[in-house]
């Protein structure tokens, strides 16, 4: 079964960010966040739920080889199952704080 993954704003933003900071830092390193970034969301059209709960729905993954984590939930909307993600944020973020950013 594949899951539709649907990113919020502020999700969308957080990849930008992250994208043009390490673009600035060396150029093609954005891309490869941005293929990384990819290759978890592949993962969770296949199964979302191999990654850990964090707080009641909320489960997160890490971005393999950058210090970022994606922070979503799954649910089921009449036959298809959605993968929400709400945040793409550095580690060193409190995940506690992370709605609020």
């Amino acid at each position: 079964m594949n899951y539709l993954i649907e990113l919020s704003p502020k999700a969308e933003d957080d990849a930008v960010e992250a994208f043009e900071y390490y673009e600035s830092k060396k150029t093609g390193l954005g891309q490869k966040f941005i293929d990384n970034l990819y290759q978890v969301f592949n993962q969770l059209e296949q199964n979302p739920r191999i990654f850990q709960k964090i707080k009641g729905p909320i489960r997160r993954a890490l971005v393999p080889h950058f210090p970022y984590s994606i922070f979503y939930k799954v649910e089921k909307d009449n036959r298809i199952e959605i993968v929400t993600v709400f945040r793409i944020l550095h580690q060193a973020s409190d995940p506690d704080n992370w709605p609020e950013r």
